[in-house]
């Protein structure tokens, strides 16, 4: 399952499956998941966004 996700995530950051893989921030977004954060990606604005609870919302920056 989550080799899908690295997959996505690797072609929405253009990055191949191996730096998918190695990637920190690929880590971070499978992580935020399986603890049930919402994990937006807009990538017009280069901004990924984990909401976690109600109200709190970590900006992730990758780009």
């Amino acid at each position: 399952m989550f080799i899908n996700l690295i997959d996505r995530f690797g072609t929405t950051l253009n990055l191949s499956q191996n730096e998918a893989l190695e990637s920190d921030f690929v880590k971070q977004l499978c992580t935020d998941l399986i603890h049930g954060h919402i994990v937006v990606v807009d990538t017009n604005r280069n901004q990924v966004f984990a909401i976690k609870e109600d109200s709190e919302i970590l900006e992730r920056n990758s780009f």
